[in-house]
């Protein structure tokens, strides 16, 4: 049985080539400006940046889409020096960075799938320099958003499935410079979705 698709991005640069395929056909929710649905019974969230906000957007509106297979898309920045800017691969595991936090420290790293990229999440400053290179050791790539996506399909026992674009090397500062990258990226990880290759 073919599940219907929550699609799970933080920015609306990041939505915009999935909102532009002319194959889907998006509506905007009503009530709901970040939250769209389509008429195959998908549904696409932009979450905004972070993980509170994550958090906050999938307790108002991910609840009805429980049974959804969640789809987390993305751009992320690398961490593995072998890794390639524009390089595409799935993510196994989500990484906590937070040097303290309510969740029960058991679940600060949580499995997605079997195999693919480590990914460290880092929603806020991380002020133990010890702790963040030993974190970054581990990892493959860096983002904001997928431990707290993660953690809540976990809660709401919902399958996760990630997929993020390399944009940029965790030490580099040009932000604008990335976020340029933004739209083309994400029209090639779009289409790579859309073509069966993920």
């Amino acid at each position: 049985m073919n599940k219907s698709h929550l699609f799970l991005l933080a920015t609306q640069l990041e939505a915009k080539p999935i909102l532009e395929d002319q194959n889907w056909s998006w509506s905007k929710a009503e009530d709901q400006k970040n939250l769209f649905v389509s008429k195959k019974g998908d549904a696409l969230l932009i979450t905004g940046i972070g993980p509170t906000r994550t958090a906050l957007s999938i307790g108002q509106s991910g609840k009805p889409f429980s049974e959804h297979l969640w789809v987390n898309m993305g751009v992320a920045g690398a961490l593995n020096k072998h890794l390639r800017i524009g390089e595409i691969g799935k993510v196994s595991m989500s990484t906590s960075a937070f040097e303290s936090h309510p969740f029960d420290r058991s679940t600060d790293s949580l499995k997605l799938q079997p195999d693919g990229w480590r990914c460290l999440t880092l929603g806020e400053a991380l002020h133990n320099e010890k702790r963040k290179q030993e974190l970054s050791s581990n990892s493959d790539i860096v983002d904001m958003e997928l431990y707290a996506l993660a953690l809540a399909a976990k809660i709401m026992n919902s399958e996760l499935r990630s997929y993020k674009i390399i944009s940029d090397f965790s030490s580099e500062k040009d932000k604008d410079l990335i976020i340029k990258r933004i739209p083309e990226m994400m029209s090639h990880l779009w289409l790579k979705w859309t073509k069966s290759l993920l």
